[in-house]
């Protein structure tokens, strides 16, 4: 990739312009300066004048104004300061480095100029609102719980971390304002959106470093679409920081990649069920038990469905902060279970909550030193679905190290043994008037960092294919988790699982997605499932129970339980089954970790993408693709409005409907079909008939999934014209 730079210096005489650009022209004249640069074409404008009265403690902006295709940016400021403008191919990245004096007389804030009509934030939901004229409204971005969210906020810091970016639309363009680096603050993004611009305002905090300081740096991306610049912004940071994550030497374990049984929705459930009403899911961790699990398990095998992985939800342990097993909810050993659900060829991950401390638990009482203080210097609690909570303070030493022990043993072999870990509780992390021991473990959001990377190190070092499952979206932070949750999305809207998985996708690169299935709304389970397999990793929350649609004040957000129907479990396993042919594609391909040609099971050649790749949206069909093309298999995709999924494996395509109709898909070129063959649910398969249209269209009669048919198997073959049959 071709990167460009020029720094403008701040000098009493004025400004001094050093260019280090690719095909690039710099005409200095006066206080002004013009830049050719090959970044989208697009010409950068600089318009500079010096601060009027000299001194130190002026204000410096940076404003940045999209028009006429050129990008327009005017700074002022004190003498001692440079700004670095680096082009990349995505956009353009500013950096302001203070050379002497405080920290707060650096970079304060950046103006993105010009006339707006819609602001879109990315929370993780692709939220778009219509920007109110003549009003400044404030726009803030932060992991943490906002207990009164902005106007323009949905998610944000709720049920996942998001990405510090945002994009204003006008002009038929839209224009993105990222950060590149985390910063030491309580609100890390915060600004002022109008329809005039926006304003991102830099807030040091208590930062008094003197000398040489840099803010953080600050990248603007233009571009037609608003994925343009979620992808801009993603290439941007993992150009910066490395593509992170996972095993950087030995690639992706092909177990992570597993679907996934997780027990906390039968806990909610059955709770609700035993109380016979809806309340918060608060004491839901009672209900965690090897009866429950083994109960569930059991159930979705009699119906075809076989989670590889099982993820034991908050209720394992003898309390939140105590991370000591519950033995007896697990026969007498939960090391013991564990090992025997990993001889049946299961992994197990355990829910971790790094910050939460029950308030009338034995560690609270024990170690009172090891809390976060608040502002009076009393341990700060917090208020959670019912109960009352403390929170650690990851920056005392002793504190950092007992719960890293703890970390350790719930994952060595010499512990429990467990594959992987569940994070929770991020947006807990520092709450606003929180006290940490020692400041210089982490302000802010870097605080968070802190612990994410201590918690990464600790699992790596004890097994190195342990996967992380985090509710993020930040791609600044993809270095200390593995898998993506895309957490909490209601199956009422069932856009919200698609979405999610398309950001994740775009900022994070190849990480895989889990699709979470909270709150599990029964009605429109088949089209959600079938989109889950293409967005991500399905998963399920309830072996036994979908929500009603009537949602209530606690509880699942799916609405009150009701028994799963068998047509429910007929679709689920079609669409699992239809995952697992996908997935054993994609290994035997040698998919994993990136890209690569080799040999597949039947000795051919199959050009392959990295084995998931970006989500492709067609909202106007509601059809999702993901992987490689149809070309280029293994490739997922719906048809239909979302009722057909496909498997494309190379010489082979496998089909789920929800139609009682026609099935309608598409041909790889230059192929035909040899034969497709119905399978029944009960074993053995019959040969259905067939014709093509609209060249490489392929069309047959279907029956429906939720049925006796399982799933359709079509054998293709190479058109003769093009070489024979594979």
């Amino acid at each position: 990739m071709v990167s460009e730079k020029v720094t403008i210096t701040a000098t009493q005489d004025g400004f001094s312009v050093t260019a280090a650009c690719y095909r690039s022209t710099v005409e200095l004249a006066g206080l002004s300066c013009r830049i050719e640069s090959i970044w989208s074409d697009r010409p950068l404008v600089l318009r500079l004048s010096p601060c009027l009265d000299g001194g130190a403690t002026a204000e410096k902006v940076v404003a940045a104004r999209a028009a006429d295709g050129a990008v327009e940016l005017e700074l002022q400021g004190p003498f001692n300061s440079q700004v670095t403008l680096e082009f990349l191919e995505e956009g353009v990245v500013v950096r302001c480095t203070i050379q002497d004096g405080p920290a707060w007389h650096c970079l304060r804030a950046l103006k993105l100029e010009g006339t707006f009509a819609q602001v879109r934030n990315f929370d993780p939901d692709l939220a778009r609102f219509d920007i109110p004229r003549r009003i400044t409204l404030p726009i803030q971005i932060s992991s943490a719980l906002q207990t009164h969210p902005k106007f323009f906020q949905l998610d944000w810091g709720n049920y996942m971390m998001p990405p510090y970016l945002l994009a204003l639309h006008g002009g038929g363009q839209y224009v993105g304002v990222g950060l590149l680096d985390v910063p030491d603050c309580p609100i890390p993004f915060d600004g002022l959106v109008s329809s005039g611009g926006f304003e991102l305002r830099f807030d040091y905090g208590e930062t008094a470093q003197q000398g040489r300081y840099s803010a953080v740096p600050v990248g603007i991306y233009l571009g037609p679409k608003d994925t343009d610049i979620l992808r801009h912004y993603g290439e941007s940071v993992r150009l910066r920081l490395g593509s992170g994550g996972g095993l950087a030497a030995g690639g992706r374990p092909e177990w992570w990649s597993g679907p996934i049984y997780t027990t906390w929705g039968d806990q909610v459930y059955r709770k609700h069920y035993q109380q016979g009403s809806m309340t918060v899911e608060t004491a839901s961790e009672a209900f965690l038990s090897a009866q429950l699990v083994d109960s569930a398990l059991s159930r979705l095998a009699e119906e075809q469905i076989f989670p590889r992985t099982v993820v034991l939800d908050e209720g394992w342990s003898v309390g939140l902060g105590d991370w000591q097993a519950d033995d007896a909810k697990f026969g007498g050993s939960l090391r013991t279970y564990i090992a025997a659900k990993q001889q049946q060829g299961r992994r197990i991950v355990l829910h971790f909550n790094p910050f939460l401390v029950a308030q009338d638990g034995r560690v609270a009482r024990e170690h009172p030193d090891f809390l976060l203080k608040d502002s009076a210097v009393s341990p700060k609690a917090i208020h959670r679905s019912g109960r009352d909570y403390f929170l650690f303070d990851w920056s005392r030493a002793e504190c950092r190290g007992k719960l890293l022990e703890q970390l350790a043993a719930m994952l060595s072999g010499d512990g429990l043994n467990a594959d992987g870990i569940k994070l929770s509780g991020t947006k807990f992390a520092l709450p606003r008037g929180s006290q940490v021991s020692d400041p210089s473990y982490g302000r802010g959001e870097r605080y968070l960092l802190a612990v994410l990377r201590d918690i990464h190190g600790c699992v790596k070092s004890v097994k190195p294919d342990v996967a992380v499952f985090l509710n993020c979206l930040n791609p600044l932070l993809a270095h200390y988790f593995d898998i993506v949750r895309a957490g909490n999305t209601s199956e009422v809207n069932h856009d919200l699982h698609v979405l999610r998985a398309a950001s994740a996708s775009w900022l994070m690169g190849d990480k895989p997605i889990d699709t979470d299935d909270w709150a599990a709304y029964g009605k429109v389970i088949g089209m959600t499932t079938f989109i889950k397999v293409v967005a991500g990793i399905p998963n399920l929350f309830s072996a036994f129970f979908r929500g009603d649609g009537r949602v209530r004040v606690g509880g699942a957000a799916g609405g009150h339980p009701m028994q799963m129907s068998a047509e429910q479990y007929r679709v689920v396993s079609a669409a699992w089954k239809i995952y697992e042919l996908f997935h054993r594609a994609v290994t035997d391909a040698g998919c994993y970790p990136g890209p690569r040609n080799a040999p597949g099971r039947h000795g051919e050649k199959l050009p392959v993408a990295v084995d998931r790749g970006a989500l492709n949206i067609d909202y106007d069909r509601m059809e999702f693709s993901r992987a490689g093309g149809i070309n280029s298999p293994p490739f997922l995709r719906t048809y239909q409005g979302g009722n057909v999924l496909a498997a494309y494996t190379g010489p082979a395509i496998y089909v789920a409907s929800l139609l009682e109709d026609r099935c309608i898909i598409d041909l790889p070129m230059g192929f035909d079909v040899a034969s497709i063959g119905r399978i029944r649910r009960g074993g053995g398969s019959e040969p259905v008939a067939w014709r093509t249209c609209l060249g490489d269209r392929l069309s047959f009669e279907a029956r429906s999934s939720r049925e006796d048919t399982f799933y359709y198997h079509i054998q293709i073959r190479r058109k003769k014209s093009d070489g024979g049959s594979l």
